[in-house]
């Protein structure tokens, strides 16, 4: 009989091919995959894939084939900067441009996430939204439509890091054991969190991260 555990989740979007791994509590791998799709290259200068099948589909055939029925949660990484358009259900309208494609530099665009969304936008000007790869996979993993920080900055100038920021204050202290904090109110983005480490067994030591915000 198949030892069930508790596992997180990490998803690879490449340019060749979707990775996913599980890993249990301990970080052993449980199971893991890779699925390859094509890159498409539809003229000298244009890199791009097919954004329904490679950012929202496969994710979830991924997640799915690792057969894994306690998974507490799912982490996706991909390559940056990436964009299509979207529907209102989070559905690709447009080939999901990549990094190097020449679109990048579209309407004069000095640096690839600028020209991606003036090509995007000119090419679905009525589209519900305009999201990188992980924002539309996490999309069709959650419901959410969301990216984090790195994926973010990787989009400048269309996103800038100068004003999405926040100083924090510590409000809990355990020495060797746990640290708690909040952001103090005049931060543009309201957060807490807390980290705990707990001694193991065999020596080494478990983290544990928690982390909210509200943008």
């Amino acid at each position: 009989m198949r030892r069930v555990v508790d596992v997180t989740v990490g998803i690879d979007m490449g340019t060749t091919s979707v990775k996913a791994v599980a890993a249990d509590g301990d970080g052993r791998v449980v199971a893991s995959l890779r699925m390859p799709h094509r890159t498409l290259v539809p003229a000298p200068d244009r890199l791009e894939h097919d954004a329904d099948k490679v950012w929202r589909r496969a994710p979830l055939r991924a997640l799915a084939a690792l057969d894994q029925p306690r998974v507490r949660g799912v982490s996706v990484v991909g390559m940056v900067p990436s964009l299509t358009a979207v529907d209102g259900r989070g559905r690709p309208r447009t080939p999901g441009l990549l990094y190097g494609d020449g679109r990048g530099r579209h309407g004069g665009a000095r640096h690839d996430a600028d020209g991606f969304l003036r090509w995007t936008a000119a090419a679905s000007p009525g589209a519900h939204g305009y999201w990188p790869a992980q924002a539309v996979a996490n999309h069709s993993l959650s419901g959410e439509a969301v990216v984090d920080t790195g994926v973010a900055a990787s989009s400048s100038p269309v996103f800038s890091t100068d004003t999405w920021t926040w100083d924090a204050e510590v409000v809990a202290s355990e020495p060797n054991s746990c640290i708690e904090w909040r952001s103090t109110p005049d931060s543009t983005v309201q957060q807490a969190g807390d980290v705990c480490f707990e001694p193991m067994a065999d020596g080494g030591t478990r983290v544990r991260v928690r982390l909210c915000y509200q943008p």
